[in-house]
């Protein structure tokens, strides 16, 4: 008994525990699901206006937008912008119950509008009633901005062309005409100046 015990032992192999990598194991593939994109959203461009209806270009699709009760989005910046200010070719998103290809439009954002109509930067010279201003943080840029016919307003109180100084953070909403914004109001504050801490 004890010789085949000892033959068991010399020729069955040892029962070890092998351990396997999570890499050797083959990879579960993964489906990402992509959020789907909201049902009341129309986003492309203005490829038509007819009265109260835009038409819009998606990648979906044209669809036909009631603006009629409608708001622009750009008016709370702007409150004299209506949609007679929407052109083809802008960019817009539109808000509000679809069917089919139309929607019943609640709200619409044109960035195009935006664009062209309101601008902000900081002042880099005056003269007269012409500025000089870098647009939304560029540098060097001194896009000129005449306030001839401006409503201005400084640190919320009316003011002249003359009140506002270089450094001064404006506002403005206007035309373009070529590079220069016509302005029609001008709302001018002071840049906070950076305090360096002693060390």
């Amino acid at each position: 008994m004890r010789a085949f015990l000892f033959s068991l032992a010399v020729f069955m192999p040892a029962l070890v525990p092998v351990a396997v990598s999570a890499s050797a194991l083959p990879a579960k593939s993964v489906a990402v699901k992509k959020a789907p994109a909201p049902k009341d959203v129309v986003s492309g461009t203005v490829s038509a206006i007819e009265a109260t209806t835009l038409t819009v270009t998606t990648k979906g699709g044209a669809y036909a937008i009631d603006v009629t009760g409608a708001t622009l989005a750009e008016t709370a910046d702007a409150p004299a912008l209506t949609f007679a200010d929407v052109r083809v070719g802008d960019a817009v998103v539109s808000t509000g119950p679809i069917t089919a290809q139309s929607q019943v439009s609640r709200t619409v954002a044109d960035a195009s509008l935006r664009a062209r109509t309101i601008f902000a930067g900081t002042v880099t010279g005056v003269m007269g009633t012409l500025i000089s201003i870098n647009l939304n943080g560029a540098k060097y840029d001194n896009h000129p901005v005449d306030l001839t016919n401006a409503t201005i307003t400084r640190r919320g109180a009316p003011a002249l062309a003359t009140d506002i100084k270089v450094g001064d953070h404006v506002s403005i909403i206007g035309t373009l005409d070529g590079a220069q914004i016509n302005a029609s109001v001008v709302r001018a504050g002071v840049v906070a100046k950076t305090v360096k801490k002693k060390t």
